[in-house]
């Protein structure tokens, strides 16, 4: 999205018709990963985090390296990369990340994800 899109609330990305780009806070990963909005915004209200972009950017962690934040941008919707969770999917358990939980193809993949988290 262009520089003069202002946003302080995730739920801004709906009046732009925007999707989120997420880049970790690692110098040394700098993983990007596109995510739907609806996706990250249903598991941000089910976390009862702050939908202010400044406090959910300190929440996010990184599945690749465990570091903990990100910068959130907006991108423009409808990317065929988005990260989408499945229409009348659960959504993840506390400790399981929210693109392990949407890649899982089935019940058992879920399962396997919870047991991992649990330790």
């Amino acid at each position: 999205m262009g520089h003069n899109k202002t946003y302080k609330f995730l739920a801004d990305a709906e009046r732009y018709d925007a999707d989120f780009l997420v880049v970790c806070w690692n110098w040394r990963c700098r993983r990007r990963v596109v995510i739907d909005r609806a996706t990250l915004l249903a598991v941000i209200g089910h976390k009862r985090i702050n939908s202010w972009v400044e406090i959910a950017e300190t929440k996010m962690r990184c599945l690749r390296c465990d570091h903990r934040g990100a910068t959130i941008k907006l991108t423009p919707g409808g990317s065929p990369q988005a990260i989408k969770l499945q229409p009348g999917a659960p959504l993840p358990p506390k400790g399981v990340g929210l693109v392990d939980w949407c890649l899982a193809a089935d019940d058992v993949e879920r399962k396997r994800l919870i047991r991992q988290a649990r330790g």
